[in-house]
């Protein structure tokens, strides 16, 4: 692990903690065993570390997601899997929701985080929509359909997990039961 990648880690931590409000960068310091002087080299600013902490999250679940559809020839496997590797990273989902819920975000990161949740939502489906035309001949006149129904079950899967607490055996017997129903099998 790289020193920016150890202080992203320290700082999401010092956040879950304190809040992003109540977070100073001597904090984050301490926590990740550098001198608050050394965090400017890597950051600019605590919101320029927020930044850079989200699009380094970002980046990993997109890398996970895009792994798990990786040499699947199966069209119901592929998304099973696909659902269940986005379902287990909620945690990182949980994890901001505390991290923002009550802290004060200025308008220019709030501004920059709903950007990125627009080019997550873009970027999946993109991801999907390719994998389902590659994989499902038979289904090309619904790729559209497809794709927007397993982002929504993406959603509610985040709230089984999230909210309800669902663990990973229910939340994949739920799956298979939606991807049945969407895909027309018995």
């Amino acid at each position: 692990m790289d020193k920016k990648e150890i202080i992203l880690n320290a700082a999401s931590e010092v956040f879950r903690r304190y809040g992003i409000d109540k977070t100073k960068m001597s904090d984050i310091g301490k926590e990740s065993g550098f001198k608050t002087s050394s965090l400017y080299y890597y950051f600019t600013t605590k919101d320029d570390l927020v930044q850079q902490m989200l699009v380094h999250d970002l980046e990993r679940i997109k890398s996970a997601l895009t792994a798990s559809l990786k040499g699947e020839s199966d069209l119901k496997e592929g998304l099973k899997k696909y659902l269940i590797t986005r379902t287990e990273e909620t945690d990182i989902i949980k994890r901001y929701r505390e991290f923002f819920q009550n802290s004060a975000l200025p308008p220019d990161l709030r501004s920059f985080m709903k950007q990125l949740e627009r080019d997550t939502r873009s970027f999946e489906h993109r991801l999907l929509k390719d994998f389902v035309i590659n994989r499902g001949a038979e289904y090309v006149d619904s790729v559209d359909v497809i794709v927007s129904f397993v982002l929504a079950i993406s959603m509610k899967l985040t709230v089984y997990r999230t909210v309800d607490n669902d663990d990973m055996r229910t939340i994949t017997r739920k799956v298979d039961r939606l991807l049945s129903f969407l895909l027309r099998e018995n």
